[in-house]
């Protein structure tokens, strides 16, 4: 006799088949749906360029980037202070003895360590504080996009950025005026 194989489950032959069929009669339903209440009605916005316009966005960045510069400023000034350190110490090498020599270069290292840990500290806490202010910008959006849909009968509304949408035609495009009802909101009118 030839060596038993272990007999697969039906399910598991089964499951590709399943999740296939389950994705077609998905959509069916959603055809059916349409077709028995007409046409959904479909419209597109170009996400990078509503994100790139949209005031909320803009005064993000600028706040990010006001922080950054502050950021940016203490990182400089311990760097600065290191360097002069060095130079200090590189200047009065010659004269200094073994121990104070070694003194002065356990103070520099513990310097230029305190630097590395204060910029990589600094690096996290701006990525940190970018991705904060990009997600409560997103959420800003698609929150006045579900509303703005529902306002306009939208049954759909795609995003044209990172392969969502290939192609549409521009009659479908409600990228402008979605961007200056966003910004009125935004600014309180």
């Amino acid at each position: 006799m030839g060596a038993s194989k272990t007999p697969v489950p039906l399910l598991d032959k089964l499951l590709p088949s399943l999740s296939i069929l389950g994705l077609v009669v998905g959509i069916a339903a959603i055809l059916i749906a349409f077709s028995t209440t007409g046409s959904p009605k479909i419209a597109y916005i170009k996400s990078d360029e509503l994100l790139q316009k949209y005031q909320g966005m803009i005064d993000a960045k600028a706040k990010f980037e006001d922080k950054a510069k502050d950021w940016q400023a203490n990182t400089d000034t311990l760097k600065a202070e290191f360097e002069a350190s060095l130079k200090a110490y590189e200047k009065a090498t010659a004269t200094l003895s073994p121990n104070e020599r070694a003194a002065k270069e356990k103070e520099l290292r513990a310097k230029q360590e305190e630097y590395g840990k204060y910029s990589q500290a600094i690096n996290q806490q701006a990525e940190q504080e970018d991705k904060k202010l990009t997600e409560g910008v997103l959420a800003q959006v698609n929150a006045y996009l579900k509303v703005y849909g529902q306002k306009h009968g939208y049954d759909i509304i795609l995003g044209a950025n990172g392969g969502t949408v290939v192609h549409g035609s521009d009659t479908y495009d409600i990228t402008d005026e979605v961007l200056v009802e966003l910004n009125k909101q935004y600014a309180g009118n």
